[in-house]
């Protein structure tokens, strides 16, 4: 009984590390500028539903985990307006938050929609991207009863990035033009 009552004595008095529900707008567009940040191709052209978008969250930019669904990025249909090309327009994303702090790292990741997951895609050798690192305070009601407004990517300084082919293609095509190289010198050296 007394190892009872001390285990319970001890629990009340450690620090409580508490979990909350926070919010982000996964948003990467604003209506109102008309060049905007986008995922694009290796030629600069917006990517489209042919590709997939996750936010990463996280306390620190080494431990992001995925959250929320995949996302199509939307196509461009002629017009300025959220439906333009490389955008996502995907509503409130709900985040695990620690203790009393909303404040997290997060990133885009995109991917050829070939793929269910970014991983998927990597392994693969598809086209993907990441984006650089946003740090903010995420939505939510902090302990002390205080609402904060979810933010949206634009907001917390989203910019460009490509999506392009893997790094691996990139370092097979150079050991086949130092083997073409490597090869003509040879011949040359031989004649």
């Amino acid at each position: 009984m007394k190892k009872a009552l001390f285990l319970v004595a001890a629990a009340l008095l450690m620090p409580q590390v508490g979990f909350g529900q926070a919010t982000i707008l996964f948003k990467t567009a604003d209506i109102n500028v008309p060049y905007y940040p986008r995922v694009t191709d290796p030629l600069g052209q917006a990517r489209g539903p042919d590709f997939f978008g996750q936010l990463w969250v996280g306390p620190a930019d080494e431990t992001l985990s995925a959250v929320g669904s995949p996302v199509r990025f939307t196509f461009y249909d002629g017009a300025l307006n959220p439906a333009a090309a490389g955008a996502i327009d995907a509503g409130e994303v709900q985040v695990t938050a620690t203790g009393d702090s909303f404040t997290a790292d997060i990133r885009l990741y995109a991917w050829d929609a070939a793929h269910a997951t970014f991983a998927a895609a990597a392994t693969a050798g598809a086209h993907y991207g990441i984006s650089a690192t946003m740090r903010g305070e995420l939505g939510g009601t902090t302990a002390n009863g205080s609402v904060i407004q979810p933010p949206d990517l634009v907001s917390l300084g989203f910019q460009s990035f490509p999506a392009p082919l893997p790094e691996p293609r990139t370092i097979a095509l150079g050991i086949l033009g130092l083997t073409g190289l490597v090869a003509a010198k040879r011949r040359h050296f031989l004649s």
